[in-house]
C-alpha cells in the first residue's frame, strides 16, 4: 500500500503503523507502537486534523515534511480510535499549479490582441458615424486584421 495507514485509540496512542507511515516519518514501525501520535510528529497540521477528529468524526489536512505535500485524512472509529491515512499530493498540487500559470498566461495573450482590437475596432467606427474618416482608418483597419490573425494562429498554436 502507497498510502500511509496510522490506527490510534481512544487516547491517540499508536496501535498500528503501515510501512509507508513509518517511512514518511523516518521511522521503523515497531518504534512506535503504543506511543501517543504526537511523540511522532507535533505539527500543528496533525494536531488540528486530530482535534477535526475529536470534534466531529472526520477531518482532512495538508501536512508538507521534506518538499512534499502530503493529504491527511482521519476518521473516528466508533469513539473507540481513529484512523489516519496520508496521500501524496506532491504532483497533484504541481498539476494544479502549472494549469494555473498555464490559464493565466492564456487569458494575457489572448486578452492583449483582443484589447487592441477593440480599441482600433471603436475608433474606426466612431470616426465613420462621425463623417470624420481620416487617412488612419485604413491602418486602423489593418491593425485589426493582423491582431485578428495573430489571436487566430495563438487559438491554433493551443489547439
Amino acid at each position: 500500500m502507497n498510502e500511509g495507514l496510522i490506527l490510534l485509540n481512544d487516547r491517540q496512542n499508536i496501535l498500528s503503523i503501515n510501512d509507508s507511515a513509518a517511512k514518511l516519518f523516518g521511522l521503523q514501525d515497531h518504534e512506535v507502537v503504543g506511543k501517543n501520535i504526537l511523540t511522532l510528529e507535533r505539527g500543528q497540521e496533525v494536531q488540528e486534523l486530530l482535534q477535526k477528529v475529536a470534534v466531529g468524526g472526520s477531518g482532512e489536512s495538508l501536512y508538507q515534511k521534506d518538499g512534499r505535500f502530503y493529504q491527511l485524512c482521519g476518521s473516528s472509529v466508533g469513539g473507540k480510535g481513529s484512523v489516519l491515512l496520508i496521500f501524496d499530493v506532491t504532483e497533484k498540487r504541481a498539476a494544479e499549479t502549472l494549469r494555473r500559470e498555464f490559464s493565466a498566461n492564456v487569458s494575457h495573450e489572448l486578452k492583449t490582441p483582443l484589447t487592441v482590437m477593440s480599441g482600433y475596432a471603436q475608433l474606426t467606427d466612431w470616426q465613420l458615424s462621425t463623417g470624420a474618416v481620416s487617412a488612419d482608418a485604413h491602418e486602423h483597419l489593418q491593425t485589426i486584421s493582423s491582431e485578428a490573425q495573430r489571436l487566430s494562429a495563438l487559438v491554433s498554436r493551443l489547439i
